[in-house]
């Protein structure tokens, strides 16, 4: 199971904040590691700013989602510095 890069807490899913939706989306894999996301309100852009950050220290990992299905498949990402 990956860990955060910024708690070290294990985590198997990523928090997703999307710039113009008010809602906070869970963010993982399904079975088939296709990104899953449990609440979904508005359908999202290429404009759109998404933010992935750990679910315990809440601090950003990813702004790209390909990064964060990286990133919880096992494989070494940069994450983005504060």
């Amino acid at each position: 199971m990956p860990k955060c890069p910024k708690c070290g807490a294990e985590i198997n899913q990523l928090i997703c904040y999307v710039s113009n939706v008010t809602e906070v989306d869970a963010f993982t894999l399904d079975e088939k590691g296709e990104p899953f996301y449990d609440k979904i309100d508005e359908i999202y852009d290429e404009k759109t700013d998404m933010v992935f950050t750990c679910p315990y220290c809440d601090k950003p990992l990813f702004h790209k989602e390909e990064d964060a299905i990286r990133f919880l498949k096992g494989e070494k990402v940069e994450v983005v510095k504060e």
